[in-house]
């Protein structure tokens, strides 16, 4: 899997591509950039696998990154990473067709695992088992997602993640 880092701060983007290439495994990160603009100019251009975006990014705000991705790329899937997370920006990111985003404040291996779990499509069971968690932890989760997205059973959810692209049947 094909991976672009987005992100302005140099030592940020320095450990994350070298935490990513100690991973293993498919992921290979392609690109770095420290700008909205030119990390979207590339995305666009070579269209990788997946994008890790920063939000705070000078030339082009991350959420505006996403939006232009999302219309022009969508089979790009999305990976954002800030420091950022009040309780209206995980209902933004997922009506945005956004795969997942990290908190920057937690550990850089919670990276890596998103980056994984965006990368493999995880079931909740396996999503558990990745973060150490448990499996009704996860379903908790998903259900205040539910709640935040205004839908009440899991078809309506599935639903709802097909017609915002965060699935593909």
């Amino acid at each position: 899997m094909n991976v672009v880092l987005i992100e302005d701060e140099t030592l940020v983007r320095q450990m994350l591509r070298t935490t990513i290439q100690k991973a293993g495994g498919a992921l290979k990160v392609v690109a770095e950039f420290g700008d909205g603009k030119e990390g979207l100019d590339y995305c666009l251009e070579h269209k990788p696998d997946l994008a890790v975006i920063d939000l705070g990014l000078p030339s082009m705000h991350g959420l505006e990154v996403i939006k232009v991705l999302k219309e022009k790329a969508p089979e790009i899937k999305i990976l954002v990473l800030t420091s950022s997370t009040g309780s209206e920006l995980p209902v933004q990111f997922v009506s945005m067709g956004v795969q997942g985003y990290v908190d920057k404040t937690k550990p850089l291996q919670f990276l890596v695992q998103a980056i994984q779990e965006v990368a493999a499509g995880q079931s909740s069971k396996e999503v558990a088992y990745l973060l150490n968690l448990s499996v009704r932890t996860v379903e908790k989760h998903r259900a205040n997602m539910m709640e935040k997205i205004g839908v009440r059973d899991v078809a309506s959810l599935t639903r709802y993640a097909i017609q915002n692209g965060l699935i593909k049947i």
